[in-house]
Order: C-alpha cells, then structure tokens, then sequence
C-alpha cells in the first residue's frame, strides 16, 4: 500500500499497476519468504543469545555469502549421486527471494510460498525450543 501511495506521489497519472489478480500471488509468495528470513534471524538471535549476531548472519546471508557453500554441497550430492541435477539454492530463503518474482511461474511462487512456511515454523518451533530449555535450567 506505502508503494503504491508514494508511487503515485511521484508519478501521478504515470504510474501502471499490473492487475490484483497479477500482483497479489507475487506479493503473498514476498511475506512469506521475507517472513521465513525474519523468523530464521530470529532464530540466530536467540540461539547466540546476541542479537548482533543474529543481525550480522541475517545481513551476510541476504547478500548471498552462502552461495559459494551451496555450490560446494550441490558438487558433494553431484558427487554421491552421479546424473542427480538437485540445486540446493531452491530449497534455501536467498534462492528462492531471487526466483519468485513479478512474472514468475505458478510452480516457482508455489516453491516460494512452500519454502518461506517451512523456514517459518522450522525457526519458530526450534527458537521455542531453545527458549524453553533455557527456561528449564
């Protein structure tokens, strides 16, 4: 809503949106992906007890420090499993926060939406559990 209103400050009558029914998928695959980083820094935060980390991590891992790591597994599984195409960066936040754009299949957003809600409850639930054997001590 804060794009489209400052959008149409700047623009005026300039500014063309694609349809609702173009831009909605595309913005619901964006929360949960951005979301999904959001829980998982979270999570880092918790776990290291220092919310510095857990920023720093968040920062390096948007900005795509991971990918040489990601490279190296896809040659591992390449390596243990000869003719095996996998692409690790699909099933990671970063990969997909790239793929999932405006225009982008329905099969990628669905991999998007699917990726964010798993990255959601994964970092909630082990971020809860961490927490609460901190409790317990």
């Amino acid at each position: 809503m804060t794009v489209i209103l400052t959008g149409w400050l700047f623009w005026g009558e300039r500014l063309w949106l694609e349809p609702a029914d173009k831009i909605l998928p595309f913005l619901g695959v964006q929360y949960f992906l951005h979301l999904g980083f959001s829980a998982l820094v979270l999570f880092l935060c918790i776990l290291s007890n220092s919310s510095g980390f857990g920023m720093a991590a968040g920062l390096l891992m948007a900005l795509g420090v991971l990918n040489p790591v990601y490279v190296l597994i896809n040659q591992g599984l390449t390596q243990l499993r000869s003719g095996w195409k996998a692409d690790i960066r699909n099933c990671m936040l970063e990969g997909n926060l790239g793929t999932a754009g405006f225009g982008a299949a329905n099969e990628l957003l669905l991999r998007g939406a699917a990726v964010g809600a798993v990255f959601i409850f994964l970092s909630a639930g082990l971020a809860m559990a961490v927490l609460k054997k901190r409790d317990v001590r």
